[in-house]
């Protein structure tokens, strides 16, 4: 469960970057989003 739990906090700290990324660089940002968001699928 903690190797899950690192995971996890990982993406989330990865998604904030990306969040902070895509108010100053939207078209970087979005790529970044939809990256994790296939992973995910």
């Amino acid at each position: 469960m903690s190797g899950n739990t690192s995971i996890l906090e990982g993406i989330s700290t990865v998604l904030s970057i990306a969040i902070s990324l895509d108010i100053k660089l939207p078209e970087s940002g979005s790529s970044l989003i939809n990256f994790f968001e296939e992973s995910l699928d």
